[in-house]
């Protein structure tokens, strides 16, 4: 900003000029003005403006912005009536351009309590809509030096925009705190031209209470990262605040030039940002629309740091971009396949309990998302999932990090990641169907488990379910389980006694006849009013020909 030399250490001025009026739909609010010229007020003055300056962005020549010409105008006069002796005319100038100023801003912006301000210093002028502290005004008879200078510190400016004037050319720079376009439409900027950057979040809540008195609590995203998503220090919990063993209740949350009412919102953009997550949905709907309007493209194909776009003739790489190595991106879909070595990587960290996130673009990222140990589905909210759920995912995972056998622990894996693909969308759910078929091949026809059963998984011969009745052998199996535990996994086509993975033929285990089944088993379960929740059938394949699988059963209450 080459104008910017309101602030100057050499610059020394004997005088600022501040005047202000309370912005209020009754038109009738007079304008005050109080002349600084003490040593102490001045220096205290340019400290509070260098705080406002280090907000300030997008320098804008005054003549190419789209500013009413009568308010360019008035801007240029004020500044040319400062250096002479009968300022009358600066005063009613600027009146007009306070009353202006007032009148153009709408709704919330009038409320009680939110005031203009005009600060006059030198050659600069800093116009600026702040709002007043829970409880403070300025009115006659009181000490109004102390109370401007509340009023102007950084935690109460919502917009300013400085003029500056040098060699006859006038150039402003400006920001706002809002989610309104009132502010920029007066100063003549629009919004699309700007990138309004979100170095601050300030968070507006009532103090240890749903009502009252309002405090403000406002952190740099490296300091609410810290606090709030890596130690823990900060939690915010649906409208509740807790910082310092205290309890606020939140009233509002902004960011940048966005005001959150619902904190969810907030927390979950906030987390999109700070993980890096931003252009990853754009990013993917592209690639939608690549795979959907042409056939030109044959395969897409989802690689961990980036995405190959095959043509008949050629092929394209689109970068993932600048992503963290424990966060997973995963694209993949029923248009979009997922490389092999990709997809081993994820089940890897899953079975291994390697930190990792996972990510899939096709949905928003959870205000509070789900974390199994160090695996965190970012996309599935936590608050949404029954309690019982949560507390079988944890079991489960607990048992694929400690459980003996390697085996068994990524059969295990299948199965959690099945488990979890029950919370997502369609899309994110083939992406994780897609990262289990690719790895069937680890699981082998005939390879022993070395691992006995315990108070989570049963293994079951094949011939358990080739009886006329399968219905009947399952439910026999739940009702005798569910009296005595809460979770089992049954893992049909193991045999009982020598731990074999023989398996069942997937040509007479379809899914639809497999589907029919699970469906016909709940039924069953919610007519006895048993105590279980919800019982799961899958498959889970075995061998390279992917002709055999294990049959998955899963209960909990």
């Amino acid at each position: 900003m080459p104008h910017q030399n309101i602030l100057s250490e050499n610059e020394e001025r004997k005088e600022a000029k501040i005047f202000y009026r309370e912005v209020k739909p009754d038109y009738t609010s007079e304008i005050k003005n109080k002349n600084l010229t003490s040593y102490s007020d001045i220096k205290d003055i340019k400290k509070l403006l260098k705080d406002i300056k280090r907000k300030l962005r997008y320098p804008t020549k005054i003549k190419d912005s789209k500013m009413n010409e009568a308010h360019k105008n008035w801007v240029k006069q004020i500044l040319e009536e400062e250096s002479k002796e009968d300022n009358l005319l600066e005063y009613r100038i600027i009146k007009d351009l306070l009353r202006e100023f007032c009148d153009h801003l709408q709704k919330r912006q009038r409320e009680k309590g939110k005031y203009a301000m005009l600060i006059l210093y030198g050659s600069s002028i800093l116009l600026t809509h702040v709002k007043a502290e829970k409880g403070l005004s300025i009115r006659e008879g009181e000490e109004k030096i102390e109370l401007i200078k509340r009023f102007l510190d950084i935690d109460n400016i919502l917009s300013a925009a400085l003029f500056e004037g040098e060699n006859g050319e006038l150039e402003f720079s400006h920001f706002t705190d809002t989610g309104s376009t009132t502010f920029r439409d007066f100063i003549g900027v629009a919004e699309r031209k700007f990138h309004y950057k979100r170095k601050n979040v300030r968070i507006i809540s009532f103090y240890e209470g749903t009502s009252g008195i309002e405090c403000k609590f406002e952190f740099s995203n490296n300091e609410l990262k810290e606090k709030w998503i890596q130690n823990n220090k900060i939690k915010i919990s649906g409208r509740k605040l807790k910082l310092n063993n205290h309890q606020h209740h939140i009233k509002e949350i902004s960011w940048g030039n966005k005001n959150y009412s619902n904190p969810n919102f907030f927390k979950s953009e906030f987390k999109e940002y700070i993980y890096g997550l931003e252009n990853q949905k754009k990013h993917y709907k592209e690639l939608r629309k690549i795979k959907d309007s042409s056939s030109f493209f044959s395969d897409i194909i989802d690689y961990k740091e980036f995405v190959e776009i095959q043509k008949k003739d050629d092929k394209k790489i689109k970068e993932k971009g600048n992503i963290p190595q424990d966060i997973h991106i995963l694209y993949a879909d029923k248009h979009i396949d997922i490389d092999s070595n990709f997809a081993k990587k994820i089940l890897r960290d899953i079975v291994y309990g390697n930190k990792c996130s996972i990510f899939h673009p096709s949905e928003n990222i959870a205000s509070k998302e789900l974390e199994i140990n160090n695996v965190s589905l970012l996309n599935i909210e936590k608050t949404n999932l029954a309690p019982e759920y949560l507390n079988f995912l944890d079991k489960l995972h607990n048992n694929i990090l400690n459980i003996e056998g390697e085996t068994i622990s990524w059969i295990l894996g299948f199965v959690w990641l099945h488990m979890i693909s029950q919370e997502v969308n369609e899309q994110f759910n083939s992406g994780i169907n897609q990262i289990i078929k690719l790895q069937h091949g680890f699981t082998k026809r005939n390879k022993t488990i070395t691992t006995k059963e315990n108070s989570l998984i049963e293994y079951k011969d094949r011939d358990d379910l080739s009886k006329d009745k399968p219905f009947s052998s399952i439910i026999d199996n739940i009702e005798k389980e569910s009296r005595e535990i809460n979770y089992k996994v049954f893992l049909w086509g193991i045999d009982e006694e020598s731990r074999s993975i023989d398996g069942l033929r997937k040509q007479r285990w379809g899914d639809d006849r497999i589907d029919s089944l699970e469906e016909k088993v709940n039924r069953d379960l919610d007519d006895r009013n048993t105590e279980v929740s919800k019982f799961y059938l899958f498959s889970v394949p075995i061998g390279e020909k992917n002709q055999k699988c294990i049959l998955v059963g899963v209960f909990y209450n």
